[in-house]
């Protein structure tokens, strides 16, 4: 499973599993779950300080399009 590591040994010229053991699983949510409309609202604000910063520049400004969502957003 994703989050784990095995051991494995040859038994009968076989590779069985030994040993398996989580070392990592997702953190517990601290906080309730924002609502749609407060996912959306976050969302929106930090698309658009993402597009500010990538707006400065001391030379002529273009957009590569490559089709992503980060490209997209920009150019709109």
């Amino acid at each position: 499973p994703s989050g784990s590591w095995s051991s494995w040994r040859m038994s009968d010229g076989r590779a069985v599993p030994e040993k398996t053991e989580r070392f990592w699983s997702f953190p517990a949510l601290r906080a309730p779950a924002p609502s749609w409309d407060e996912a959306r609202e976050a969302l929106r604000e930090r698309l658009q300080s993402a597009v500010r910063a990538h707006l400065v520049s001391d030379v002529p400004v273009g957009v590569f399009l490559s089709s992503g969502v980060d490209s997209s957003a920009i150019a709109a």
